[in-house]
Formats: C-alpha cells, structure tokens, sequence
C-alpha cells in the first residue's frame, strides 16, 4: 500500500494493527472495516487490502471515499475524493480478491458495502444496518 500514506507516527503501530485484526475472528459481535479511500493515495493494491480482510474476517467491510470537509480541506482538498463509480469499482476488485460480495451501496455518500457471504448481507438486511 501507499508508503506516503501507511506511515505510522506510533511505533510498533503496524503490529499492533495487525494484532487487532488477528483479534476480530474471537469477538463474540458483528464486526465490520472501513476503509477510507483517497484518489491518488491508497486506492491501490486491493489484493493487499484482501490479506488484511481475510485476517480479520470481518462480517462487512465498507468503502467509503475520503471527504474534503471540516479541517481535512487544509490537508488534501476535493481533489482526493474519489467519485462513487471509482469507490465501486475498487470495492469490487477488493471483493474478488477477498471472497466477499458487494451488498449494498450509497452513491450520495461514495459508499459501497461488502459482506462475507450470503448470510451476512441477509443479516444485514434484516437488521437495517
């Protein structure tokens, strides 16, 4: 993934990340992953994203663009934000590469949801989430 973007101020963050994902499969809960996706910065890679899904195992897994609003403006600006058929289309290489399937999606928010399986794009229809 992008080295300008994945570059922990924390030490040991990595590991610790990875820890946490390595955690997700014994929680007794739903779980879910969001990644924050930015045009030009770490929309890239999907099969690598899928190593850390498959890890975590998660029930959902959302991708979402970043948005230039607030202070983040100062940051990066509009320029960054990915419009929604790039989201979806990220997501989607990201779900070949992970086994999950896209369930759900929010073209105003640039948002795509991808499930497990089956079972959990049922649950979360059921539930509303």
């Amino acid at each position: 993934m992008c080295r300008r973007v994945n570059q922990p101020a924390i030490p040991g963050a990595w590991q610790k990340l990875l820890e946490t994902l390595r955690l997700f499969p014994s929680l007794e809960t739903r779980r879910v992953i969001r990644l924050t996706l930015t045009k030009g910065l770490n929309m890239e890679q999907p099969e690598k994203y899928a190593e850390l899904i498959r890890l975590a195992d998660p029930d959902w897994v959302e991708a979402k663009s970043y948005m230039a609003v607030g202070y983040s403006r100062d940051r990066l600006g509009p320029d960054y934000m990915a419009s929604h058929n790039e989201i979806r289309s990220f997501a989607g290489d990201v779900a070949r590469e992970s086994g999950y399937v896209l369930t759900d999606e929010q073209e105003e928010s640039r948002v795509a949801l991808l499930s497990r399986d089956e079972e959990a794009a049922r649950k979360r229809r059921i539930t509303g989430l």
